[in-house]
Parts: structure tokens; sequence; C-alpha cells
């Protein structure tokens, strides 16, 4: 008699993206964000297959190359944030179903110094 194998099963994850907002991962709360403090936004957009993610301020596109840019956490982080980085912050991610903007976007407003 031959020994039968369990069937493996495998469940198809669709492609697809979930909309999300952006939220203030630090400090704990906006009233707490001076000039000078490191300031974390994160993008709740999800998807899979993994979207990557870009960053705008004011509706221009971030540059990784000039801004802390964490693709896999979907983050971006001010090092030590100045009235200058004041604006309106929002997320696209893109994956192979498409592409998905921030439901909800976050307006950065730095305590002068």
């Amino acid at each position: 008699m031959e020994a039968s194998l369990p069937q493996r099963q495998f469940a198809m994850i669709p492609q697809g993206l979930e909309s999300g907002g952006v939220t203030l991962k630090e400090p704990d709360s906006e009233g707490e964000i001076e000039s000078s403090a490191r300031v974390t936004l994160r993008c709740h957009i999800d998807g899979h297959p993994r979207p990557t993610c870009q960053w705008f301020k004011d509706g221009v596109k971030l540059a990784e190359s000039s801004h802390q840019i964490n693709s896999k956490e979907r983050t971006l982080s001010i090092q030590s944030a100045s009235p200058d980085n004041n604006g309106l912050y929002y997320c696209c991610a893109k994956n192979a179903a498409g592409q998905l903007c921030s439901s909800s976007n976050f307006t950065l407003t730095v305590i002068g110094a």
C-alpha cells in the first residue's frame, strides 16, 4: 500500500492595492513637532505585490537622494525639521495592479525656533 502524501493547496492572492492615508509616526503627537525635531510620516497604502512608494510635498515629488525614504517601511523621515518643511504631504504607491494615492494627507506644521 502506498502512503499518500497530503495535497498542498496554494491560495492565489489577487493583485491589488488597498487605499490608506498618511499618518504621523514620530513624534507621538502633532503638538510635539518643534524645530530640529525628527519627524517620520508613514504611508498606509498596502498591496500585493508589495507596492513601491513615492512621496510628495505640496504636489512636488520628493527625491530619494535628498530625503530619507524607506520604501520597505513606506516612511518619510525628516532628520531635523524646520519651518521650511511645512506643507501638505502625501504618498502614491504603484505595483502591477496599478497606482493609487493616499486617501488622506498630512499637513506638517513645524513650530519655529
